[in-house]
């Protein structure tokens, strides 16, 4: 061979070799494609700071912020921090030298360069921030005035805190001795709390309910308590031991009791432990001992230990802590929850395995232990207490439940959606929550509900109270100001309600619209509320309630041309069994109905909240499904609800599917039935190759992270879920109903490893080799099935990725790699070298 033609060859290899991840990339989005994001509105309202997102990754964001009365758009630095604040300003700290610059949004020109500050706060509600330079100096302004003054600073800083609401600042000062001092940011009025003030590991501060104290673990492990009241500190020293304290952690009770909690070692060293682990049939802890989930040595036999100490007594009471007691604190004094995190029970989901904890009421002293108060999921996430604290919420069966500490009544909530909070007021005299039709208010003394909607509709609608506060332990609406409400119709439209002094105000009137709320919607004078509105043709804008109007913010600029021939139509279809289903069909680019068209169908379980929503067309996608893009290529795209019915997740997945493909056929001749696709990821990845063992209608099919041995599932143990696999079988997502030993017919009928021989779909399969939810092992198999039947398949495997592609690189290659197979089987274009050499074989590759 000619020697330079080798050395030709030569420098080729390492590009032919990774062909299959560059060979395409001739799909063109336009740069214009975007959506605009609220991101926070200032104090005044009189300014939104919103970002515009773009679907292409290669043209970078932008960040703007824009006048909620005149509508003007100031363009920001992108890659800044961005600080909005009130009298028409932002604070900005931008690129190269990462400077902060104040800057009038009303002349953007006018920038005032804010020299040597390292960090700045905004203390929204005095309308001031907070300065820390280079040199330690904390400065804090008033920006109330045309040009922000300098109303007080201090030099010689370490380290500084704020109290949640921002109204207190702790700070340590100092250069050869270290000082503690507190700063009331409203008065002005400072307070050297202590002096040669030493021996913090960090200065993260807990604070108590109404931030009147606050405390923090020291060096040696004594805790530092701090009462702003009175000015007085204590070093509160911990029971003596002799082994070293881990884990110390604390919590506030409403009188300044503090709940502690530690482990010492029992000095017992267990060797086999750190050679093995040991799982007895009896076990209910199935970590592995040497995984993060742990927060203990599992070498070591460690004594756990917990105490309530006595600001008034000065002393601890000791409480009963071990592996099958702990406890939750709740705030309330003399008050705490405990329970066993391994307790077998049998009206719970998960027998054994925790799931579903039961929870016992004890008073600390004297002790007593007041009885069961129910058996929960997440009660440190559900629990709710009253801004008063003197009662407490919580699920409880098919319902909640309220028990008031100065009664020891109680009383059930009628709130059926055990998965949905129930929020008080802000006075402790009332409930507010969904029940399952309307937004209902609850009267706590007179035990009455009053319907605050009055929906006209059966009760698959969803109402979400907006803005509600969550402060200590308690979810809680502010009833001095209007009450937003969010409603989600059984048809998917949607309607905004405000509340307030028992008026209820319609903002939107059941729009075919998605709403989104901004989450800080309300602020001090509760006069603005921010939104956004999208739908599959209809861009997202932002709109606005101000000062009693309703106004549209921000248009998207999206040019019209790029999605004003999107089209879709709506069906309802029946499967055998009489279920009514919905199906959303998407049309292609430059629709002719004189053509056909090949479709993709796209699955997963109830689909139909997809109708509004727009899609951005984007290479970047976590499974490698974009409507937007599929139409613009020239595909229909069908979305089918599925359901789990009594034949088992995948049978009924063919019977939906089947059913829906019938129907919407029949409405649109222009599909071309026979060139069809379907493609799904986890639970739908999982139907997805299910459906075409049992079938040969799709020409093509993409199945991703989907588990495909049903018995290997089931009795795998799941690190995602810290259960065993036969809980989503059995209790969730998989609707069995019955365990394999009750019925293993069911179980085999349904899973697709079982059928793979069957399979004639050209099968492309993804899996991510760090996804803990599906086992990537899963993908392998049935990818080593149909390599021996010798069915069209191409696996990858995406290193680093979890369960759905997160990396920009992995999506973008996957959306390539799903265009490439539904053009190649379903377009008949052939002239994609990857899958024509993957998928041959009559030779082989490496």
């Amino acid at each position: 061979m000619n020697f330079r033609i080798f050395i030709i060859l030569l420098c080729l290899l390492p590009s032919l070799s990774s062909y299959a991840f560059i060979e395409r990339d001739s799909l063109s989005i336009d740069p214009r494609w975007s959506t605009w994001t609220p991101r926070e509105i200032s104090g005044d309202g009189k300014w939104l700071l919103t970002e515009k997102i773009f679907g292409n990754r290669k043209q970078p964001n932008e960040s703007y912020a824009v006048n909620t009365q005149t509508g003007q758009r100031v363009l920001l630095d992108n890659n800044a921090s961005r600080i909005l604040l009130d009298q028409n300003r932002v604070l900005v700290k931008k690129a190269p030298k990462w400077e902060w610059e104040l800057v009038n949004l009303l002349n953007p020109t006018e920038r005032t360069v804010l020299k040597e500050v390292k960090s700045i706060e905004n203390i929204l509600t005095l309308k001031r921030y907070l300065c820390f330079t280079n040199n330690s100096e904390l400065q804090l302004y008033d920006y109330t005035k045309k040009v922000p003054q300098l109303i007080w600073n201090t030099t010689t800083v370490q380290e500084y805190t704020f109290n949640p609401s921002k109204t207190t600042l702790i700070y340590r000062k100092g250069e050869k001795t270290s000082d503690l001092y507190v700063l009331d940011l409203k008065s002005l009025k400072e307070k050297k709390l202590l002096t040669e003030f030493e021996g913090l590991t960090n200065f993260l501060w807990t604070w108590n309910r109404d931030e009147t104290a606050l405390a923090v673990i020291l060096k040696d492990q004594r805790i530092l308590f701090l009462d702003l009241k009175t000015s007085k500190t204590k070093a509160i020293e911990l029971p003596p031991s002799e082994e070293a304290r881990t884990n110390p952690s604390f919590k506030f009770f409403d009188n300044n009791d503090l709940y502690i909690q530690y482990q010492i070692s029992s000095g017992i060293i267990d060797k086999d432990k750190g050679l093995l682990d040991v799982w007895n049939g009896n076990a209910r802890d199935l970590h592995l001992k040497n995984s993060w989930w742990l927060y203990y040595d599992a070498t070591r036999s460690d004594i756990l230990k917990a105490f309530v100490y006595s600001q008034e007594n000065n002393r601890f009471l000791e409480l009963e802590r071990n592996r099958n007691k702990e406890y939750l604190p709740i705030g309330v004094s003399n008050y705490i929850l405990s329970y066993d995190p391994f307790e077998k029970d049998p009206n719970m989901e998960v027998p054994g395995m925790g799931l579903n904890l039961r929870y016992t009421l004890e008073q600390i002293d004297p002790h007593k232990v007041l009885g069961e108060l129910t058996t929960a999921f997440q009660m440190d996430f559900f629990l709710n207490r009253s801004p008063k604290g003197t009662a407490i919420v919580y699920p409880k069966g098919d319902f909640w439940e309220l028990y008031d500490f100065e009664t020891h009544q109680k009383t059930t909530i009628p709130q059926k959606l055990s998965n949905d909070h129930v929020l008080w007021s802000s006075d402790s005299k009332s409930l507010f929550f969904n029940d399952g039709q309307n937004a209902v208010q609850y009267d706590i003394a007179s035990k009455t509900t009053k319907a605050l909607t009055d929906l006209q509709e059966s009760k698959d609608g969803l109402i979400r109270f907006s803005g509600y506060i969550n402060k200590g332990q308690s979810y809680y609406l502010d009833i001095q100001k209007p009450i937003v409400l969010s409603i989600r119709h059984q048809d998917f439209g949607y309607s905004l309600y405000s509340y307030y002094k028992n008026k209820l105000t319609k903002i939107v009137d059941h729009s075919p619209n998605k709403i989104t709320v901004m989450n800080s919607n309300f602020y001090t004078k509760a006069t603005h509320l921010i939104w956004t509105e999208q739908n599959f043709n209809l861009p997202h804008t932002i709109m606005a309630r101000l000062n009693g109007k309703t106004k549209t913010i921000l248009a998207s600029d999206i040019p019209k041309e790029l999605y004003s021939w999107e089209k879709q139509k709506l069906i309802t279809f029946t499967d055998k069994y009489g279920k009514k289903l919905n199906g959303i069909l998407y049309y292609p680019k430059d629709f002719d109905s004189s053509k056909k068209y090949p479709m993709v169908v796209n699955i997963y379980e109830s689909l139909g909240f997809m109708r509004n929503n727009f899609d951005v067309m984007s290479l970047y996608n976590p499974f490698g499904f974009n409507i937007s893009l599929l139409n613009d290529q020239g595909y229909f795209v069908f979305l089918p609800d599925t359901y789990v019915s009594d034949e088992g997740p995948g049978l009924s997945a063919v019977e939906c599917v089947t059913k829906g493909i019938e129907a919407i056929t029949t409405e649109e001749p222009a599909i071309n039935s026979k060139k069809t696709g379907i493609i799904g990821q986890s639970f739908a990845g999982y139907k997805t190759a299910f459906i075409v063992s049992q079938t040969n209608f799709f020409a093509a099919a993409i199945s991703c992270s989907g588990p495909q041995d049903l018995v290997n599932f089931y009795y795998e143990y799941s690190y995602s879920r810290n259960s065993p696999g036969w809980y989503m079988f059995e209790k969730s997502q998989y609707g069995m109903k019955t365990s394999f030993g009750e019925n293993p017919e069911k179980y085999l009928s349904n899973s697709t490893i079982n059928y793979a021989h069957q399979i004639k779909t050209p099968l492309l399969l993804s899996a991510c080799l760090d996804d803990k939810n599906v086992p990537w092992e899963h993908t392998r198999h049935l990818y080593i099935a149909l390599k021996r039947y010798q069915i069209p398949t191409i696996a990858f495997f995406y290193k680093n990725e979890i369960h759905s592609l997160d990396g920009m690189d992995a999506q973008e290659h996957f959306t390539y790699k799903t265009m490439d197979w539904f053009d190649y089987y379903l377009k008949d274009n052939k002239n994609i070298p990857w899958i024509t050499k993957g998928v041959d074989y009559s030779t082989y590759s490496y």
